[in-house]
């Protein structure tokens, strides 16, 4: 059990003074391990030792508990004595003082712990601090996991049970469980399915009224994320809500942070974006219960996989897969076949009447016939049709034929076109 008022852990923080930024992230780092009760310390904050820099150094080294070493590709330059002559003296010296302790400890070394705080800093690890674990500080995750070390509050393992005897049937009994179907608790394959999303959420605040943010501002900022992190795929969109407009995106961790520090240097202002926060607690396993299968389709000779998820998250990932087919930019008798046809993309996910007329009720159905609409906007001139057409023949009141004519009138189309319009519209059930 651990002591209820433990001394604080002793940390020195070894870096290189890369510029200014760079400089300001380790201080900041700094005071946030101090406010977690980590006595910390940096250079930063001792103007004048009076035993001079290299002494003070070898003191620090010598005294804390652990030294924590910010990875860049300058650090490792000056810790690796690679730097010119009359620069980074500091991390030089550190740097040939901490591989002089490993190497007289047999390379042993339980002392030194390499952080980062930019995914691709992670590369820069000295060759001396290579084997042992990296911590990124800007994910909580991460830090927490750093901190538990610091503060010696590991998890211990389970305890050890008693061995079982298998009968002669199990012995004989050849089962192999895709570990996608393990549900975590209970039998193999019970309980629903379990999926591991290996993914990290960014929400993006944009700076937009959230009624006036359109699917074709989300495709553009969708579109513009691909495009800084090269992705060859389409960004999957969680959640829209509003706060101004918070749009959930889900990439993996590395593009995650990535994304999130491009959006602090505000690689996405033209678009309005103006933050990102990592969510917590994405990237585990999401249980789906009650929901058991998953499809391979094709849309527009692109293979989709179909995953069952929950109501709220298909409604999302309807969103989402139609968003895709719409920046193909089909002529719209195709895309309404695609996504709202009987054998669509929506009646395969809302495979129930009530399902379905529930769907039709939410700002995601209501994003998709915008689509819709503006496919059809462009399709005003003869374009080649793909499929056979129906004739409805309706008897209207003379009155409603006129008010329709005089309508199609007003907006300058056609009354098929009028009326193709008002047959795509959703009739709302009687409360």
């Amino acid at each position: 059990m651990p002591e209820l008022n433990p001394p604080p852990c002793r940390v020195l923080i070894s870096y290189s003074h890369d510029s200014e930024q760079h400089k300001k992230r380790v201080a900041s780092f700094c005071a946030m391990l101090r406010a977690d009760g980590i006595h910390a310390e940096i250079d930063q904050f001792v103007e004048f030792p009076p035993e001079g820099w290299p002494r003070w150094m070898l003191t620090k080294l010598q005294s804390v508990d652990y030294v924590l070493v910010v990875l860049s590709k300058t650090y490792k330059a000056r810790f690796e004595g690679h730097e010119e002559p009359g620069k980074g003296n500091g991390a030089s010296h550190e740097g040939f003082l901490i591989t002089q302790e490993i190497y007289e400890n047999q390379s042993k070394n339980a002392k030194y712990i390499p952080i980062y705080f930019h995914n691709e800093d992670r590369k820069f690890a000295p060759d001396v601090l290579r084997a042992v674990t990296c911590y990124n500080v800007t994910r909580k995750a991460e830090y927490d996991r750093m901190y538990s070390l610091l503060t010696q509050q590991i998890t211990p393992m389970p305890p050890l049970g008693e061995r079982r005897i298998l009968t002669q049937n199990q012995l004989d009994e050849h089962v192999f469980v895709d570990q996608n179907d393990f549900s975590g608790s209970g039998d193999y394959g019970s309980g629903g399915v379990a999926i591991e999303t290996g993914s990290q959420l960014v929400e993006l605040k944009i700076n937009k009224n959230f009624d006036d943010f359109s699917a074709t501002d989300q495709i553009a900022v969708l579109e513009a994320i691909g495009k800084l992190l090269k992705l060859d795929g389409t960004v999957r969109v969680v959640s829209k809500a509003r706060g101004s407009v918070l749009l959930t995106v889900d990439l993996t961790p590395e593009q995650a942070e990535r994304l999130y520090w491009l959006v602090e240097q505000g690689a996405l202002a033209e678009l309005d974006v103006t933050s990102a926060r990592m969510v917590e607690g994405s990237g585990r396993l999401r249980n789906t219960e009650g929901i058991s299968s998953r499809q391979t389709v094709a849309y527009m000779n692109d293979s989709i996989e179909l995953v069952a998820e929950p109501s709220e998250e298909r409604s999302q990932t309807a969103t989402r897969i139609a968003s895709m087919l719409f920046q193909k930019q089909p002529d719209w008798i195709q895309f309404f076949r695609e996504v709202l046809g009987v054998d669509g993309l929506v009646r395969k996910l809302f495979t129930s009447p009530e399902e379905l007329a529930a769907f039709e009720k939410t700002a995601q159905y209501a994003e998709i016939q915008a689509m819709v609409a503006r496919l059809r906007e462009k399709s005003v001139t003869a374009v080649e049709v793909k499929e056979p057409t129906c004739v409805i023949v309706v008897r209207l009141p003379k009155s409603l034929h006129e008010s329709l004519r005089a309508e199609a009138h007003d907006r300058k189309t056609s009354m098929n076109q009028l009326c193709i319009s008002k047959l795509l519209q959703v009739i709302n059930d009687p409360e």
